[in-house]
């Protein structure tokens, strides 16, 4: 029962190659055209797809460089202003040591 179940898919599957090769030798006539022009329309499409995520990456870029630039200034405003802070206090602290020094000179003669 087995072999005659395989040679009877055997004699099937020849019959499906021997069917499709006539079917690819078979010359037809159909009309490609509407396929080549729905392949161009989608090159066009992928086209400008391309272009305008090209486009729209160039501007994230300009925009995250000025972002950036302006964050840096922030950045050293903020740093300039902590700095210039911190000079005004050392001085105000060397300042008021000096006078501590001065008064401990003074009532050690």
């Amino acid at each position: 029962m087995n072999s005659t179940l395989l040679v009877i898919a055997v004699i099937l599957l020849i019959v499906v190659v021997v069917l499709q090769i006539v079917l690819l030798l078979r010359r037809s006539n159909v009309d490609m055209n509407p396929v080549q022009q729905a392949l161009q329309w989608l090159g066009q499409s992928f086209e400008r797809t391309e272009r305008a995520m090209r486009e729209e990456i160039a501007r994230n870029r300009e925009e995250t460089a000025g972002s950036l630039q302006q964050s840096r200034e922030e950045l050293s405003g903020s740093l300039k202003g902590v700095g210039d802070t911190l000079l005004q206090q050392v001085g105000a602290l060397t300042q008021t040591n000096d006078q501590k020094f001065d008064q401990l000179r003074e009532e050690v003669r």
